[in-house]
């Protein structure tokens, strides 16, 4: 008995098509200042895009420094989900992570593009027990193919902006809490 395969393959792209149209990033929230501890500090960053994309979908891996390994990974731009920021197409990450030091790599979704190396490590530390803000990391440009046109990240400092939600979200810490560590700016 052979089955029509067509009317099930109809029915999961329906399915497929109105879970991403309804897709949100969900803002971590409800935590409180006894969740830190030595092994669980929070980083607050954001990561933004001029524009949401398919095709050229990126990530934001973040890796240890001591051994290259991926403590973290990020979506920057899916087309799926609705931005957390009115102004440009962004999401805020809450993010828990042991005491140490760390790197951005930007990473790709598509099989059709890829990232040469980059001419500069950007790093960052967290410290034990803390709440740490490092920023807005924003990707410049997007690769279109197979041209010659690159990606770059750019870190910029929206610490009023992403740390307002952050303390809407979890009114259990207060703004004098939280530090500011922005890779590359000046303090």
């Amino acid at each position: 008995m052979e089955m029509n395969m067509r009317p099930l393959i109809k029915l999961f792209l329906l399915a497929l098509i109105v879970l991403l149209t309804e897709c949100t990033h969900e803002i971590r929230h409800g935590l409180t200042p006894d969740q830190l501890n030595e092994n669980n500090s929070i980083v607050v960053l954001s990561t933004a895009a001029k524009e949401d994309s398919i095709p050229y979908h990126i990530g934001l891996g973040i890796r240890r420094i001591e051994d290259g390994k991926t403590a973290e990974f990020v979506q920057v731009n899916p087309q799926a989900v609705k931005s957390n920021f009115p102004d440009y197409y962004g999401f805020l990450h809450i993010l828990s992570f042991k005491p140490g030091k760390y790197f951005f790599t930007l990473e790709t979704v598509s099989p059709m593009i890829w990232f040469s190396r980059p001419s500069s490590v950007i790093c960052f530390e967290v410290r034990e027990d803390e709440v740490v803000y490092i920023g807005e990391v924003f990707v410049e440009y997007f690769m279109k193919g197979f041209s010659k046109e690159y990606v770059r990240i750019v870190i910029n400092d929206q610490f009023d902006r992403d740390v307002g939600i952050f303390l809407e979200k979890n009114p259990s810490f207060k703004l004098e809490n939280i530090r500011k560590r922005i890779p590359g700016h000046t303090q």
